[in-house]
Formats: C-alpha cells, structure tokens, sequence
C-alpha cells in the first residue's frame, strides 16, 4: 500500500517536535503505516530537513498545486490520503481528489466544525471519531470510532519509572473550557503539588481563579514538548483531566502520550460517551463522572478520588495497556480499511 499524509496549514513544523495534536496524529499515523509496510510519502511544506525514516516529501499541497504538481501528484498511484477532517469540504481539495479516484481517510479533530454536504460517505471518504459524545456529534458523516495515537517523532520511544515522585500533571492550554482550577482545587485537597503544563490562552481566566492557581500546591510550568515534557509527565504519579460543563474533548491526545509511558490518568467529565471515557479503563486510570448541576467544588473532591485510586495502579501494567490501546499499527490499519 502507499500513503500520502497530507500536511495542513499550521504554526508547528512537521514532522512535530513535539507540539501540535494534528501534527503528531498525522505523524502517529506516518509511523504505523511505515510499521505496517506501507510505503509512505508526506507532502506540504519543506518544513524540516531532517525527515526521519528516509521519507520521501512532495513539496506542496494539493489545493495549491500547480497542473504539473497534480500530475506528479496523480503518477504517485497512492492507495491513501491521510489527511485533516477540514478537507473533504474545501472547495478545491475536494474536486482534486475525487478525480484520484483514492480512499481519503480523516480524523476529526474539532467539535466545531461543520462538514459540506457528502463531504465524507463511509466507504472513499471516511471519517473518525474518537469517542461516542464525537460520533453522535457527526452522525450524518457516518464516522467510525478508533483509538487516534499523538505523538512526535521525538516521543516514539516509550519508557516508564517503578514509581512517581508524589506530584500530579497536567497538560493542555490554560483557559475555562480546560478547568484547570477544578484539578488545583483537587491537588490542594490531597495536598499534593501539579504541574500545569502549557501555555496561558485565558489571562482573564486565570485572573478570576486565582486563588487557587496561586497556591502553594500548582507550579505553572509554561508549555514543554518532546522529551521534556515527556519527562515530566514520567515523574509524576498521575496525569489529572479536567473539562468544563460544555467542553468537548474530539481526540485522545491528552491520555495517549501518559498511558504510552506508564502514568496512570485520574479524570473528571460531566457526562457519560467522552473521551476520557474512551481512554480509560480499570488498567489505566480512574473516571469521575458528574451531573453538570453537581459544583466544582463537588468535582475537585471526585477527581482527588479519581487520583487516588489512579496512582494506586502498576505503572509497567499501565504501560502494557495504554501500547495496546494507543497502537499506531492498529490505528493505521483501521484508516485503511474500507
């Protein structure tokens, strides 16, 4: 088989460093089809000189292509398109790869976004979802549900410590539809110290919560990728979650790099079909699941809970799980079937 994974706009180089959820699912997927002995082609942008694996790159995308580019493009014969949910209903993508005549497979990375008219119809044009909540969101794309992995080039290899240094960690971008004052409040419960990994997206959030970002219990640590946030998350004895009322999380790039390095997740959602619910289970971690009119005070107590039983887990067994669930052979092998 032959793959193209198809690059998209974006402010992160790729292959990623270490930053970038697209980006590192497009590598996640770059990697498993290698694996699985299909021939890969990545296309967009020179944004990296150094591409692993010896891969082989087609310098521009295909909405931008020149009529010599597309013939190129067209004398490659791929089997696969890999590329980002947005484009199936671009108005020149779309017409350019239906006249390939190639199997297009996406993922869907957004809530948000709203789908052209038979933009994707199961069978050429596929999309998927990582969770129920996602697949009841985008019903009339009829997507289907599969274990998504994230990661760089630089986080492929896995490793795992006997046990943790008594802190917690999270890691996203700080602003309300994350919560992290609800896993501050939790920390602060079991007076523990967390690590708050990313970069502040809300001021004015961070501002109205202070209080509790300003306990001794949270070190704010800015946004870290590759190894070192890598490393940070192997030292810690749980990887925490925390969503507001409305949020919905699309993928699993929060729990797939932990659980790949044996990290237990302690999680707390406000419904039931998340994706937190899709990347946990008994070997990996611990879910709290709340009614939305329920506080967050009641949430900070069901998620130091959730931390509790979650960092009580076998890390090396947490690791063997979470290499089953987050697999980039199995992933790829699920895009590719029709």
């Amino acid at each position: 088989m032959k793959v193209a994974i198809l690059d998209h706009p974006s402010r992160y180089p790729f292959p990623p460093h270490g930053y970038g959820a697209q980006e590192k699912w497009f590598w996640s997927v770059a990697a498993g089809a290698r694996a699985a002995g299909a021939e890969v082609v990545l296309t967009g942008p020179d944004w990296r000189p150094d591409l692993p694996y010896g891969f082989r790159r087609l310098p521009f995308r295909l909405e931008d292509a020149t009529p010599g580019q597309l013939r190129a493009f067209a004398a490659e014969r791929f089997d696969l398109l890999v590329t980002g949910h947005e484009y199936t209903s671009h108005p020149v993508w779309r017409p350019r790869a239906d006249d390939l005549g190639v199997d297009v497979a996406a993922f869907q990375h957004r809530p948000d976004f709203t789908h052209a008219p038979g933009a994707y119809d199961d069978r050429l044009r596929r999309l998927y979802v990582f969770s129920h909540e996602m697949r009841a969101l985008y019903a009339g794309s009829k997507p289907r549900l599969t274990n998504a992995v994230f990661f760089a080039d630089s986080e492929e290899e896995t490793s795992h410590t006997e046990h943790g240094d008594g802190t917690l960690a999270w890691c996203s971008r700080l602003d309300g539809k994350k919560a992290p004052h609800i896993v501050a409040m939790a920390a602060a419960r079991l007076r523990r110290t967390v690590k708050l990994i990313g970069p502040v997206a809300d001021p004015g959030y961070m501002r109205r919560h202070a209080r509790h970002f300003d306990s001794p219990h949270v070190r704010l640590v800015g946004e870290l990728g590759g190894q070192e946030k890598l490393a940070e998350l192997r030292a810690s004895d749980c990887m925490v979650y925390s969503c507001s009322r409305d949020w919905i999380e699309a993928g699993g790039a929060f729990f797939s790099d932990p659980q790949r390095n044996g990290v237990p997740c302690a999680a707390q959602v406000w419904r039931p079909g998340t994706s937190a619910e899709a990347a946990l289970d008994e070997e990996t971690g611990a879910l709290a699941v709340l009614d939305p009119g329920q506080s967050d005070e009641d949430a900070a107590d069901a998620l130091a809970d959730a931390v509790l039983k979650a960092s009580a887990l076998d890390r090396a067994g947490v690791r063997e799980a979470g290499l089953r669930r987050f697999d980039p052979v199995r992933h790829f092998q699920d895009l590719a079937t029709r």
